[in-house]
């Protein structure tokens, strides 16, 4: 029997997760002649590797242990060691439903460079936390955004807990960039390459799993530190994407967090208690508000850290390029394809009619809902009235 694919997955210190992946994994409808699961364990100091040694099942099961370095490492590794065509990525707190790797082969079964992104719902346990409710919602509503027709594929999409793409078309673009060694970061970064390459991203809602998340609010202020510092190296890598990301974002707050560093260090450090206070009494909206600005604080705390200085980040702004110009003629109506724009934002977009520029409007940002709908909202909301006019005059050339 053939080998289909090899399931990579990364861990660290995670043997109860570890475990329940496994067992998923041993009830795939797959045939088990034709998978194959490595895992790496990324510096791991628990009973992973005995839990390993002991585990019996049915498919070919592959371990190694590396000194921690990171999950790029880690996956890079994984795949160094699959012999099949086909890379599927799972996490360690991820657990796939019985048909989830049928469904992300049948994409693949014509060959072609896709990588299939998969379903991860949230996990929630039978009274979940303020938190855990935060990050529920925020990924249901992620997801369905990301498959709304006319909506521009973007790298931000690429989330590698549950995600398929061919081998070679991960060598080709050379893998995970493992500068990336704390939180986030590896994953947009290969995404971005596997799009400029010409990978098609392919939103496959049967490849379920569920994701048992457990990270507390005090690791998400620091996985957003660590997200600051691999803004500033994917802004590096990638000057054109610069001004759609979130370190461009500055204002007067921002330049005085960025110039008082140690302040900002202080307050995140002072007002974290104050989380389990609010949660503790019920008070969710000042929860929210209070993680919210936490969140904030400690992004550009990582921002600070990898570029040194608020003259650094100052410089580093003033050489981001220019915002693009789309030019959009609409003197025979709206059309129904997608607006050709730069899908990383922000964009302007100079409104032609009749071979005169009427209007201008700015899209900012990077886009995640579909980008006529986008545009149409703007030119409503700041030219009602030309619309109308607009509308009018199409009407009556019909």
């Amino acid at each position: 029997m053939s080998l289909l694919c090899s399931v990579v997955i990364p861990t660290h210190n995670r043997s109860d997760c570890l475990q329940k992946m496994l067992k998923a994994l041993s009830r795939q409808t797959l045939a088990k002649g034709q998978f194959e699961v490595i895992v790496v364990m990324d510096g791991c100091t628990d009973n992973s590797e005995e839990l390993l040694k002991q585990t019996q099942t049915d498919f070919h099961l592959e371990y190694v242990l590396q000194q921690q370095a990171g999950q790029a490492r880690a996956r890079n590794v994984g795949v160094q060691l699959a012999h099949a065509d086909v890379i599927v990525f799972l996490d360690d707190d991820v657990i796939p439903e019985p048909e989830c790797l049928e469904h992300h082969l049948r994409n693949h079964s014509a060959g072609n460079s896709i990588a299939v992104l998969g379903q991860a719902h949230i996990a929630l346990p039978l009274h979940p936390s303020l938190y855990q409710k935060v990050v529920w919602a925020w990924w249901e509503d992620r997801y369905h955004e990301m498959q709304q027709p006319g909506r521009i594929v973007s790298y931000r999409d690429f989330c590698v807990g549950n995600a398929s793409l061919l081998k070679n078309d991960f060598i080709s673009v050379g893998g995970f960039d493992e500068s990336f060694a704390g939180y986030g970061g590896e994953d947009f970064d290969l995404g971005y390459r596997l799009l400029k390459k010409g990978v098609v991203f392919h939103f496959e809602d049967k490849a379920v799993a569920w994701h048992y998340h457990e990270t507390s609010p005090y690791q998400v202020l620091k996985n957003m530190y660590q997200e600051g510092m691999h803004d500033v190296i994917l802004a590096t890598k990638y000057p054109e994407i610069r001004r759609g990301l979130r370190l461009m974002q500055h204002t007067q707050a921002i330049d005085f967090l960025m110039q008082k560093p140690l302040l900002a260090k202080g307050l995140i450090i002072g007002l974290k208690p104050f989380l389990f206070i609010y949660e503790a009494l019920g008070f969710r909206r000042l929860w929210r508000n209070l993680f919210g600005k936490l969140r904030h604080c400690s992004y550009w705390q990582g921002v600070y850290q990898q570029l040194g200085s608020f003259k650094a980040y100052q410089q580093f702004c003033e050489a981001a390029p220019p915002i693009p110009v789309i030019q959009l003629d609409l003197t025979h109506g709206f059309s129904t394809e997608a607006i050709s724009i730069h899908g990383d934002g922000p964009n302007r977009i100079d409104v032609w009619f009749q071979g005169k520029q009427i209007t201008s409007v700015t899209l900012n940002g990077p886009m995640d809902v579909p980008v006529n709908t986008a545009v149409l909202e703007l030119l409503l909301e700041q030219n009602l009235q030309l619309l109308y006019q607009l509308l009018v005059s199409r009407q009556e050339n019909v």
